[in-house]
Formats: structure tokens, C-alpha cells, sequence
């Protein structure tokens, strides 16, 4: 089942366990992936763990074997298994839950109700590989991209008459294009305006005229011109293939620009110019893409957009000469509209895409970073924004203060005060039932069921999966029959059916 990527709304559809071990993408990754790892080994230089601990958790997502839930109908006592998720940055199915995830948490319990304009900065491909290669790099490319945005919005606010404005961004580090290539660039939202205040009075927003064609043309020179200052300082990005172990040389062939038929830049029409839209020495900024505060959803899916997968999983397929075929969200400038590679050349392309587990993707600036000296003055102003609707987290508050007991307000005076943001996860039958469909209605009278149990010993898992009525290996199976009394075990986790 494909995930619902358009809409913000939960699908309606009957939920289907998904089979990961009968698509496309797993086939390739099962067969391939050891092989290819291991020929690198072989030649004197590998991949990081973090590779190999990305595939091989992608291999157990949604296998029963690698452990289950228990639902069990509360009206006609229909049960059935729900497999463990990775909850990996390679796997398309994890990472989409992650995806509406962030942006459900974002819109409820971090972005007020303001206008948001989205700010792309595409780099140039004779920087690509130096800057995905080197975060610290990336991150100070990215401040420098944000500086001078937010310099030229506190200029425009203090010719309307406001002294102290203040600026807010999050950013969306993207380190893929549509072609699966390496290319670092950016998503930045920012509020269509600056935030202020009076004193020690709310804080404010005050909207700003969207930027004229001209205005964005200078932030771009600005901008290429810092970065380009920045890199000079740095050591020399020639790719030398001697010096580069197994996964550097894999990235260095997803950072390698597509050729150019010979006759193209002959016959190619030049792209008509665009609203807000600048392009210099490889650099392009673009900035028409904007939200109302009234379209919770248009932000939302302007969130989703930014927090999508490298990979999706649908596109993926295998020609009968077992070459591997993904096909692309949209033709190409040379109206290319498929890839075509080998085995060993995607597997190589996914480890070069594969962001390491420290590499934080999600970057928060101005009022809207958690060390913002403003961030009560936020909390004030979600809270006067707040639309009970709009929140789809179901979890107990967790305070971000950290004061002590006694710095603890009166409780009349704590039940005035907003309650700050809560650092929250959405439940995950919410997210299921958001991007895919709801797990907890039963399949067989459309009742609710309940989950009672959490599988995790090998032995119990064996003894479950042994039963004959079990059917996890029919392609045409529906929903899993009615499974045997569970085995009562020390190692069997289980939940107050309550």
C-alpha cells in the first residue's frame, strides 16, 4: 500500500499488513547489498557501520520473525499480528511515517498561525561533494544562507517603523534530488513577516510584502559570494580515487552531474524566467512557494515536502535483464524519465544517500530554536492561536522547563499560564492511520481492536509463527486467521488489555 502523501487527512482504506520481503526494493537490498559490501572489503576499504546497520534494519522491517504486536478485536475476539517497524533512515515505509510525523508536530506544537513563505537554495555541482561530504560545511552554508535572509527581513521591518524585529526559520536539509544523486541544498521555511514586541508586552507578528524579483537576485549574490568565501578557506574538493575509501568513492559518483547529450545546449530551449527566482554561477534561490495562516493543511503539506524520503519504494522495479528501474517523479530537462542501473550501481547509490545518525536533518533558527530567549513569548502566542482540532498528538505534556520544585508558579497562577510546547511523538496507530491506513479497525466486523501484547522472545515468536493456520507467505492472503492461545512465557510483554 502506498503511502498517502497528498492529503493530511487519514485514508479511509482497510489496513493491510504490509510485505516487505515481496516488493522490489527489498529483492534488490537482500540479494545484493552483502555481495557489494563485501567486494569493497576485499579491495582494503569498506563502508561504514552505519551503512551496514541501515540495510540490515531494513531487512527486518515488518518481517514477524523479527518480532510483533498482538490486536485483538474488543467485539467478535478477531486477532491479529502487527509486525515491528526499523524505524531507519533507508527504509521509504518508516521514514514517510516520519515524515507525518514531523509535520503534524510541527504545525501543532511549534508554527502559529502566520503566513510562511519556503526559501530553496540549490547549490552549485562542483560544490556538491565537498559540502555533503563535510557537515560542518554544510551547517555554515546554511547559516550563511539564513543570515542574509534574515538581515534583509530586519531591514525591511525597520523601515516600516519596527525596532527590534525578530526572525524565525525551519530548515529542511536535503542531501538528494529526484535522479537519487547527491545534492545538498536547502528548504527553509520562514514566516512571511517578522515577530516583535513592545517592551515587555506578547509578542507580535507584523506581516512584510513578499519579496520583488530584484530582491531576490541580490540575496542570491550574497549569498554564492559568502559561501564561495567559506570554501576557500576549505581544503581542495579534487576527488582523487586513490585517497577515497568504498563509500567516498560512492559518493563521489552521486555528486557527479548527469551528462549532457552533445547536442543539447545547441537545441534546448532556454527555461522561461520564474516569480522570485534567481539563478547565478550554479546557485539558485527560489522563494514564490507560500502559505495563507489560515491553510493548516497547505503547511502541512509544505512540511511533508520537506521531511519526504530520498527513496520512494513504489518506484522501484526490475526489468526482466535484471537491471534495476526507478522511475522518476517528473521527466528531466533532456526528457529523461526513468534510471536505469545495475544492482551493484543503486546499492551503491542508497549507501551514498544514507545520512549518517548524527547528522541532525531538521535545523531550527531564531524564535523558533529551542534555546530562543523568546520562546515563552511563542508559547504565549501559540496558545492564543490555539485550535483544539488542529492537535493530533494524544500524549501526556512534557514540560521543556527545567526549573526546580520551588521555582514552581502558585497553582492558581499554573493554570493561567499556557502550557509550554510539548515535546511530543503521535501515537503510532495515528501514524499508521494517517499514512497508510488504521490498524485498529478490525477487518472483520469493523469493530476497534486493542493491543494486548508485545512479542519480542525468539522463542514465543517461533512457537506463534509455527502455528499451520498461519499464512504469512500467501500472496493472496487476507488478514491473518485467528492465531493460538500465545504461550505464556517470562519473556512475553504484555500490555493491560484496560
Amino acid at each position: 500500500m502506498q503511502p498517502a502523501h497528498a492529503s493530511a487527512e487519514p485514508t479511509s482504506e482497510r489496513y493491510r499488513r504490509r510485505r516487505a520481503g515481496r516488493s522490489a526494493l527489498y529483492r534488490i537490498i537482500d540479494e545484493h547489498y552483502r555481495q557489494t559490501l563485501a567486494e569493497t572489503e576485499e579491495q582494503g576499504s569498506g563502508y561504514p557501520a552505519f551503512v551496514r546497520t541501515e540495510f540490515e534494519r531494513y531487512l527486518l522491517c515488518g518481517r514477524l520473525s523479527a518480532g510483533f504486536s498482538r490486536l485483538v478485536c474488543k467485539d467478535c475476539g478477531f486477532n491479529h499480528l502487527l509486525a515491528f517497524s526499523c524505524k531507519g533512515r533507508l527504509c521509504p515505509s518508516c521514514a514517510n511515517r516520519r515524515m507525518e510525523q514531523t509535520a503534524l508536530v510541527l504545525c501543532a506544537k511549534l508554527l502559529p498561525k502566520l503566513p510562511y513563505r519556503q526559501w530553496t537554495l540549490a547549490l552549485p555541482w562542483r560544490i556538491r561533494w565537498q559540502l555533503g561530504t563535510r557537515p560542518k560545511l554544510l551547517g555554515a552554508a546554511l547559516s550563511l544562507m539564513l543570515r542574509s535572509i534574515f538581515a534583509w527581513q530586519r531591514r525591511r521591518a525597520r523601515r516600516a517603523g519596527i525596532t527590534e524585529p525578530l526572525c524565525a526559520s525551519v530548515t529542511f536539509v536535503h542531501r538528494f534530488n529526484s535522479q537519487l544523486l547527491l545534492s545538498p541544498h536547502f528548504h527553509a521555511l520562514l514566516p512571511d513577516g517578522v515577530l516583535h514586541r513592545d517592551g515587555d508586552g506578547p509578542l507580535r507578528f507584523e506581516a512584510l510584502p513578499p519579496p520583488q524579483d530584484h530582491e531576490v537576485r541580490r540575496l542570491l549574490e550574497r549569498i554564492g559570494s559568502r559561501i564561495e568565501a567559506l570554501l576557500q578557506g576549505a581544503a581542495d574538493d579534487t576527488v582523487d580515487d586513490d585517497d577515497l575509501d568504498a563509500h567516498q568513492l560512492c559518493l563521489a559518483e552521486a555528486a557527479t552531474p548527469p551528462r549532457r547529450r552533445p547536442w543539447q545546449s545547441l537545441t534546448e530551449a532556454a527555461p522561461p524566467p520564474r516569480a522570485r527566482c534567481a539563478q547565478g554561477d550554479g546557485y539558485s534561490l527560489h522563494a514564490d512557494v507560500a502559505v495563507a495562516a489560515e491553510d493548516r493543511s497547505g503547511l502541512q503539506r509544505l512540511l511533508r515536502y520537506g521531511a519526504r524520503p530520498a527513496l520512494a519504494a513504489g518506484r522501484v522495479s526490475l526489468s526482466p535483464q535484471g537491471m534495476v528501474v526507478y522511475q522518476l517523479r517528473k521527466p528531466t530537462a533532456t526528457g529523461q524519465t526513468q534510471l536505469v542501473l545495475t544492482p551493484q550501481q543503486f546499492i551503491r547509490r542508497l549507501a551514498a544517500l544514507t545520512p549518517p545518525p548524527w547528522l541532525n536533518l531538521i535545523r531550527f533558527h531564531g524564535v523558533f530554536a529551542s534555546a530562543s530567549g523568546h520562546r515563552q513569548g511563542l508559547v504565549e502566542l501559540l496558545a492564543e492561536h490555539a485550535d483544539p482540532d488542529d492537535d493530533p498528538c494524544r500524549c501526556p505534556p512534557l514540560r521543556h522547563d527545567r526549573r526546580s520544585e520551588h521555582d514552581a508558579p502558585e497553582p492558581a497562577a499554573a493554570a493561567a499560564a499556557p502550557q509550554l510546547p510539548q515535546h511530543l511523538r503521535v501515537a503510532w496507530s495515528e501514524l499508521l492511520r494517517r499514512t497508510f491506513a488504521d490498524p485498529l479497525v478490525c477487518p472483520r466486523c469493523q469493530g476497534r481492536m486493542r493491543l494486548v501484547a508485545v512479542i519480542k522472545d525468539p522463542k514465543a515468536i517461533a512457537a506463534i509463527l509455527a502455528n499451520p493456520h498461519h499464512r504469512d507467505d500467501d500472496p493472496d492472503a487476507g488478514p491473518d486467521p485467528p492465531l493460538l492461545p500465545l504461550p505464556r512465557e517470562p519473556q512475553l510483554e504484555l500490555l493491560d488489555p484496560a
